[in-house]
């Protein structure tokens, strides 16, 4: 066993602190992305009490107000003439969903990371509610699921950032109330 003085752990577990920080900034810039779909819908003239609203509430509560915003016709009149747009804006929301499970998985759970000088990829762990079956969630953080799992969230990122466009050009500009 090597010396952990002469052991490089800079090099061993940077990838995956590399991989925490993209996924983690990738995940932020997703939620500034629902942000502004809430802001967009509750107006301009509304925009102090929104960021308020923002404040207190948490990713679950930000993607269902986001997805009812989109889909409000009353800010974005123009969502209505779009085919598919309401299925489109339901499927990215259970996306997003999903991906906020994983990210309380990744940043919620500890990282083994005792086999990183041998060659072995860190191990993700966080104890499990309600799953007397299965007390943890693990899972092998190779460099390929790495790759994998910023895939995902990159891929998630642009479809809400999508969106997020579209909804900006159907603003109603000329509301003021």
């Amino acid at each position: 066993m090597a010396n952990l003085t002469e052991h490089d752990w800079a090099r061993d577990s940077d990838p995956l602190f590399t991989f925490l920080g993209l996924y983690l900034s990738t995940f932020q810039w997703i939620e500034g992305e629902l942000d502004l779909i809430i802001l967009y819908a509750a107006g301009f003239e509304n925009w102090g009490d929104t960021q308020d609203r923002l404040a207190r509430m948490d990713n679950n509560a930000k993607v269902k107000a986001a997805a009812v915003a989109a889909i409000d016709t009353g800010a974005f009149p123009l969502v209505g003439s779009i085919e598919g747009w309401e299925a489109r804006v339901e499927s990215v929301a259970a996306q997003l969903h999903e991906e906020r499970r994983r990210r309380n998985r990744i940043m919620h759970s500890q990282f083994l990371m005792e086999g990183l000088e041998h060659g072995l990829p860190a191990i993700r762990s966080v104890r499990t509610r309600g799953e007397p079956d299965r007390p943890f969630d693990q899972e092998e953080l190779s460099r390929p699921r790495m790759d994998v799992i910023l895939r995902e969230v990159a891929e998630l990122a642009f479809a809400t950032g999508m969106i997020t466009g579209q909804l900006r050009n159907a603003l109603r500009w000329d509301r003021t109330t």
